[in-house]
């Protein structure tokens, strides 16, 4: 647990441990969780630096809809093969 981490004073290794589990083909699904003010106020500077390491690898973030859509244009054939519809 990643936040395990966090939460033992060691905020630095959140975004590069979620960095090292992104997979650029097929995709990742990502999940911080919500900073309250006093409690895990972490998270926007792990966030921060997720989003920049995104960026660095050239890979992109979309929403869970956008990741939807691109899966339901994606058919598969009697093989098992995938083919762009």
């Amino acid at each position: 647990d990643d936040w395990a981490f966090a939460e033992a004073g060691n905020v630095k290794c959140v975004a590069p441990l979620m960095l090292k589990q992104v997979h650029s083909l097929g995709g990742s699904i990502a999940v911080f969780h919500m900073p309250e003010r006093g409690f895990r106020e972490a998270s926007f500077e792990a966030l921060k630096e997720f989003l920049e390491g995104i960026q660095e690898r050239n890979l992109q973030c979309i929403t869970l809809s956008e990741m939807e859509l691109k899966s339901s244009k994606i058919n598969t054939d009697s093989m098992g093969n995938k083919e762009q519809s």
